[in-house]
């Protein structure tokens, strides 16, 4: 008995021990394998790729299990057959002790039957308690050990060397986005979800300790933000919301230009342009766990100016770590390194396809109604009807 515990908190260690070091990690942006650019010449244009095609196997009513879920199952089947057995060993003793007769020999067989059954059971809930602590509370669920949430699986498996498959990502109205690598990558409506992220930028130090939100040099001029925990501590209750505008040439001035729902002193404001929110597009409640990066990747639509911002909807007070921190976006009130306006980070960027500068406006496509086809009636020889005599 103590070396079957005993080889599973081995192998439970082990599990632990490589998901610390060896975990992976996926981001929203393009593959540096197939967006390169030498002497600003695009190698791989955009044009140039096929279309990417993919199945979601849920669509079709079905899911293939990954080795995750299988080795989950695995586990959790463990302790029910093991919790079975004990209870089954339990009942074998009890009645071993009624069928005795008052046998010495049978009652103390009996009584050893009770006991390891009720230790073995004893040791599978402290094993069961065990576990669920370091998954729900040690690790707040980043690792996973199969019980309370599916198993964390270390990246034992490593992309190789091996020349790409780039393929360009389409969103749900047609128009060509990511460029990623088929093999390692995959596309969520045009954006790509890049096996390996981006390098980080470097941060200055006053950025130690703080929730880093990088919305790039230019927040005016930017569709990708990484936000990183740098506190220590788990931060919950972060929150991004995304306003989508029609594009106005020249509409936006840096340093004042808000896309927002301009409600009191801010209706009148020339710079504040009233919004449409996104829910799709907008998170209402994420966590990042100290040291962990969300890559958040939302470009405008033809004819639009998007803004999306990232605050923490917890009450903190102005200079809190826990509020965004910005590293180096120019064109803001006070300049970087230091704390966002009012902790709260932005970018905004727009896409002028489909404006018509000669009518001043977004081209909206509009359906072609097709004229209902009428069935003239056709005259047919009818009885005239009798009349009475007179």
């Amino acid at each position: 008995m103590k070396k079957i515990f005993t080889s599973i908190f081995t192998i439970f260690f082990l599990i632990l021990l490589f998901s610390l070091f060896t975990t992976s990690h996926v981001s929203a942006a393009e593959s540096a394998l197939c967006a390169v650019n030498i002497g600003g010449v695009e190698l791989t244009p955009e044009n140039s790729l096929p279309a990417c095609t993919s199945i979601k196997t849920e669509d079709l009513g079905f899911k293939i299990p990954s080795l995750g879920d299988v080795l989950t199952f695995a586990i959790r089947a463990f302790f029910v057959v093991a919790g079975l057995m004990g209870l089954f060993y339990l009942l074998l003793g009890a009645l071993s002790w009624i069928t005795s007769g008052g046998d010495k020999d049978s009652v103390g067989a009996a009584q050893q039957k009770i006991q390891a059954a009720i230790i073995g059971m004893i040791l599978i809930v402290a094993v069961l308690a065990i576990i669920w602590t370091l998954e729900q509370v040690i690790f707040n669920r980043r690792i996973c050990l199969g019980l309370s949430c599916p198993l964390t699986l270390p990246g034992l498996i490593k992309a190789t060397d091996s020349k790409p498959f780039c393929c360009v990502c389409i969103d749900d109205e047609g128009n060509r986005g990511d460029r990623i690598n088929a093999f390692t990558d995959s596309c969520e409506n045009g954006l790509g979800n890049v096996l390996l992220p981006a390098p980080l930028p470097p941060l200055p130090p006053e950025a130690q300790g703080q929730l880093v939100c990088d919305a790039g040099s230019d927040p005016y001029d930017s569709n990708v933000m990484r936000i990183t925990n740098l506190t220590g501590q788990t931060i919950d209750n972060l929150t991004t919301s995304t306003h989508r505008c029609t594009y106005i040439p020249d509409k936006i001035k840096k340093g004042f230009y808000k896309c927002q729902t301009c409600e009191g002193d801010q209706a009148d404001d020339p710079n504040c342009q009233n919004g449409t929110f996104d829910q799709e597009w907008s998170i209402p409640q994420f966590s990042l766990a100290p040291n962990e990066s969300k890559v958040l990747k939302i470009p405008a639509r033809s004819c639009e100016i998007v803004q999306v911002d990232v605050y923490n909807s917890d009450v903190h007070v102005d200079d809190s770590p826990v509020e965004c921190f910005n590293p180096r976006s120019a064109n803001t009130n006070p300049a970087p390194p230091t704390r966002w306006p009012g902790g709260i980070a932005f970018m905004i960027n727009q896409n002028e396809k489909g404006y018509d500068a000669a009518a001043e406006t977004c081209i909206v496509p509009t359906s072609t109604v097709t004229p209902t086809s009428t069935i003239t009636p056709t005259p047919t020889d009818a009885p005239l009807p009798a009349t009475g005599a007179s």
